[in-house]
């Protein structure tokens, strides 16, 4: 991609200062009952387990917050979380920012083939819209990367990779069921990762083994549903329940293009290259669950295949083998994401790539993006810090770009 930039000093400093920033650190001293099966199963296998930086502040190993930590992907009630609300936003906003809620952005405004604000309807409290006009001499977008490519293409841009290259971290849920009680809604929801399977075959394409949010709430969407008195079942099952997620570095990526309305409309279909990679995280996933101790294994389709274990020894190991022969099309199975990728892509070469090194797209000037859809390919990994990072590389070379700005502000 020609984009040398992510392995200067500079970007490293970038990654500190947000890592420092947002409090990241492993100091954490308990694991939830699924994660310390996934310890335990990889470990018992012989495979290496490592701890996930975590941004936490003030964190103790009180049972209070041992299990408000489950429940932060729904709110953080005692503001351990050290996410953007608790540190960029709060001293954008301590430093004269002004920041508008509940407020759509329909266009970047362009002029002579530079960027000069955007046009945005906001909405009140008491549903009441007013459309609003910001005049800015540099605009910077960050909507992620669906609504990014989208306003882009709203606003007029035409570059063919625009929206292109839509990369998602596919991921599917392994549950197994254990003799004990999981609870695994309490505790960090992800504490533990098996990189083992990350680079299969020779490339540097594979699977990430996790764990999930488990908030019962969450955990009724993604089960399979054969009938309601199974679904039912399983759910009255759910403290016994711990879940794994194979977490997929996809090659072969969608595209975000724009409906009638000028909304975003998202083309992605699990690629056969893709789906091999997958399944065998799924039969890693199955068995860490096996050997941590699960008797019931209940793998990722709509037909519920099931594992049953003896003695800490698969009865069933045929299920694993006629896995790949089931039908693996869009709705015979549960695919999630939770990182989104690439739609916008920074490089080298403006014919291939919307964004230049600095993050300013190569149709129109002073019209800057700085979120993962500007990552030039899939990252791999949970991408929030590296998100964080790149918004911050770029903010630098902004502020540093504008010294005639800077001398007439200081003077």
């Amino acid at each position: 991609h020609d984009a040398p930039q992510f392995t200067t000093p500079e970007f490293k400093e970038s990654i500190s200062t947000v890592a420092r920033t947002i409090g990241v650190n492993t100091n954490y001293t308990r694991h939830n009952g699924q994660n310390q099966a996934l310890w335990d199963g990889s470990t018992k296998l012989g495979q290496e387990v490592k701890l996930i930086p975590r941004n936490e502040k003030n964190l103790t190993d009180s049972d209070a917050h041992f299990r408000s930590l489950g429940y932060s992907s729904l709110g953080d009630a005692h503001g351990i979380k050290q996410g953007t609300l608790n540190t960029y936003l709060l001293t954008a906003f301590e430093h004269g920012a002004r920041i508008l809620a509940d407020t759509k952005v329909d266009k970047v405004t362009i002029a002579d083939g530079r960027a000069t604000g955007a046009e945005a309807v906001h909405t009140t409290a008491d549903g009441r819209t007013i459309r609003i006009t910001v005049r800015a001499r540099r605009v910077v977008v960050a909507g992620g990367a669906i609504q990014t490519p989208a306003l882009l293409l709203r606003s007029g841009l035409k570059h063919p990779h625009l929206g292109r290259h839509l990369h998602l971290h596919p991921t599917v849920v392994v549950a197994g069921r254990y003799p004990h009680p999981m609870n695994s809604w309490h505790g960090p929801s992800m504490s533990v990762v098996n990189d083992t399977y990350t680079m299969l075959h020779g490339t540097n394409f594979g699977a990430k083994l996790e764990t999930p949010p488990t908030h019962p709430g969450l955990l009724s969407m993604v089960l399979p549903w054969l009938s309601g008195k199974q679904h039912h079942e399983m759910l009255r099952d759910a403290d016994h329940l711990g879940s794994f997620i194979v977490l997929t570095r996809d090659r072969d990526g969608g595209c975000v293009s724009l409906d009638k309305n000028g909304m975003p409309l998202i083309d992605y279909a699990l690629s056969d290259f893709d789906r091999a990679n997958m399944l065998e995280g799924v039969r890693a996933a199955a068995q860490i669950h096996v050997a941590a101790g699960a008797t019931t294994v209940y793998l990722p389709h709509n037909t519920l295949p099931t594992l049953h274990t003896q003695f800490g020894a698969l009865l069933n190991p045929d299920v694993l083998d006629k896995l790949p022969h089931l039908g693996w099309k869009p709705n015979q199975f549960g695919l999630y994401s939770a990182h989104q990728m690439s739609t916008c892509r920074m490089g080298g070469d403006a014919a291939t790539h919307p964004l230049k090194l600095n993050g300013e797209t190569v149709e129109v000037q002073n019209l800057y993006v700085a979120d993962g859809s500007a990552f030039p390919a899939c990252s791999g990994v949970n991408p929030m810090l590296t998100i964080m990072a790149l918004a911050h590389f770029t903010a630098q070379g902004l502020k540093a770009s504008r010294p005639v700005e800077a001398a007439r502000r200081v003077a």
